[in-house]
């Protein structure tokens, strides 16, 4: 398993798709992200995928947007099987880490 930046647009997508796999409990189905939470979380990351230009504008132009989606992901044969991001909290000194693992075999 390598461990590599997080690549964006690139990665937008299959982080999500691992999410949303790694979000379900098959002891528990309820507890899980249903399919329109599921459906609703790829929509949106397609729709960041399509503005991204404009992201990377609104980066540039503000320091606090280019700490935004920060992170690294691990892969495994080709395949994203976690990540993490440090998130800043609008004008706060406030910042959130996020650890997914797609809990895949080691």
């Amino acid at each position: 398993m390598r461990m590599c930046l997080l690549k964006l647009p690139d990665d937008l997508l299959p982080t999500a798709e691992m999410t949303v796999e790694t979000w379900q409990y098959p002891e528990n189905p309820d507890w899980g992200r249903q399919r329109d939470e599921q459906e609703s979380l790829i929509e949106s990351m397609r729709n960041v995928r399509r503005i991204w230009p404009l992201i990377r504008v609104i980066q540039w132009l503000s320091p606090r947007m280019r700490d935004l989606l920060c992170g690294h992901v691990w892969c495994e044969d080709g395949q994203i099987v976690g990540f993490t991001s440090a998130n800043g909290e609008g004008g706060t000194d406030t910042w959130h880490i996020i650890l997914k693992d797609g809990g895949m075999p080691r």
